[in-house]
């Protein structure tokens, strides 16, 4: 149970708009998703990105190991998928396409292929910072998470902008 200062920290941090991702590794035969919205760019030369994994996440050991892992930043349609890959039992991806060797999801608005370059401890969560060995994007509106709900940011290059 989380304590007051916990709840308060939340929402305090709650006030900063994110986007929503979900990061793909491989487990077996399948292929697995977990959302999240810890995501920021790191460096450009190499690109190097970083998303934070909780340390009591079911399925903190198989992406905690994975060396390589798929990245899909979430389109505005996207939020069904959001909300599914936050739950254990819905972890499994049926839909995913191949970017430089590496599952992605079909959906969402950017995509990026990742090798883990580091990673760091960070209080109760694992930071993992991948080195991009690919990436693509496409127009449209992006999920977003604030406040504890899912909205949307426009695509400013859309209709002429």
């Amino acid at each position: 149970m989380e304590s007051e200062p916990d709840i308060a920290y939340r929402r305090a941090m709650g006030a900063f708009a994110t986007g929503v991702a979900v990061v793909s590794a491989v487990r077996g035969e399948a292929l697995s998703g977990l959302t999240v919205n810890s995501l920021a760019s790191v460096s450009l030369k190499p690109p190097l990105l970083l998303w934070c994994l909780q340390k009591t996440c079911e399925r903190f050991e198989l992406f905690a190991r994975a060396e390589h892992w798929g990245l899909t930043i979430l389109g505005d349609g996207d939020e069904a998928l959001a909300r599914r890959f936050t739950r254990q039992h819905t972890e499994t991806i049926e839909e995913s396409d191949l970017l430089s060797g590496v599952p992605v999801l079909r959906a969402g608005v950017a995509h990026f292929a990742c090798r883990t370059h580091a990673r760091h401890e960070g209080g109760d969560h694992l930071i993992i910072v991948g080195e991009v060995l690919g990436f693509q994007a496409r127009p449209g509106a992006a999920l977003t998470f604030y406040r504890g709900r899912y909205g949307r940011a426009e695509d400013p290059h859309e209709g002429g902008a």
